[in-house]
């Protein structure tokens, strides 16, 4: 188990590629905080050390109610530590499938609305995601929304690291075309991984279930996304609509950012 000072261990909240979550407790002020901690394998590793450097680095840049806030960076004992507000709620995809089903579209508009306005804040700060989907989108007991995980975002500017070919970073049911082809990708990359996580919380499952990934890039390049209404029959024109827009093949067909997004959702018009 880990050591850090003045924080106690609580349990282990989730583990990864570089490193485990853990939910401790500020053992003066009893407030509880997730600790991600870098893998020990992974420490004297200096490339390793400089990513989850610059993650930290990256958590710190952002300030914005529904993306989870860092709190402090601690180096200890040769061990590298963030810690980061602990939020309690359930995970969207958990929240889909075992509280709401498919979301209403009254309550879609105002949960899918705080999302679009974290990135929409994310993109303005020049940084864009690559890896939404549902598992890194907390929904919180009072119903609002925490976006997790910018571990692999990117910075705009860094654009020599950021826009190279064939590099496939994401998560394979929410990648965009660009992503599959391990192209250049940009904000209109998370533009279209939000369009499928829209159709998710409106049909109440993702697309591309119980196919192989491989086989799910080939639709993800060759084919429009199922569509919603197919699915599930009380998904408005205008949703479909909106989904379509956003997960269009080429990037240059869909909103053009999240605020065009946004404003489409919470239209009383057709698209």
């Amino acid at each position: 188990m880990i050591n850090i000072p003045n924080y106690k261990i609580i349990k282990i909240l989730g583990e990864g590629g570089m490193g485990t979550v853990y939910l401790a407790e500020h053992e003066l002020i009893g407030r509880k905080v997730a600790i991600k901690s870098l893998h020990s394998n992974l420490t004297s590793n200096e490339q390793f050390i400089l990513r989850f450097r610059r993650e930290a680095k990256l958590l710190a840049s952002l300030d914005h109610p529904n993306i989870v806030r860092l709190n402090e960076y601690i180096e200890h004992e040769g061990r590298f530590f963030l810690i980061m507000e602990y939020v309690a709620g359930t995970e969207l995809n958990s929240y889909i499938n075992k509280v709401s089903g498919a979301i209403p579209e009254n309550k879609l508009i105002i949960l899918f609305s705080k999302i679009l306005d974290a990135i929409a804040y994310a993109h303005k700060k020049g940084m864009i995601h690559r890896d939404l989907k549902p598992s890194n989108i907390i929904i919180t007991k009072d119903e609002g929304v925490k976006i997790l995980d910018f571990g692999i975002a990117k910075l705009v500017k860094e654009n020599k690291e950021l826009t190279k070919s064939g590099v496939q970073v994401g998560t394979v049911r929410y990648m965009s075309p660009e992503q599959v082809r391990a192209q250049k990708v940009d904000k209109l990359t998370d533009i279209y991984s939000l369009g499928v996580i829209l159709y998710q919380m409106a049909v109440g499952k993702a697309p591309y279930n119980n196919i192989s990934a491989f086989d799910t890039q080939l639709k993800i390049v060759n084919e429009s996304l199922p569509k919603a209404q197919d699915v599930y029959s009380k998904v408005s024109i205008k949703i479909q609509s909106i989904i379509d827009k956003a997960t269009q093949k080429e990037k240059k067909d869909r909103y053009l950012n999240c605020e065009d997004f946004l404003e489409a959702l919470n239209s009383d018009e057709l698209i």
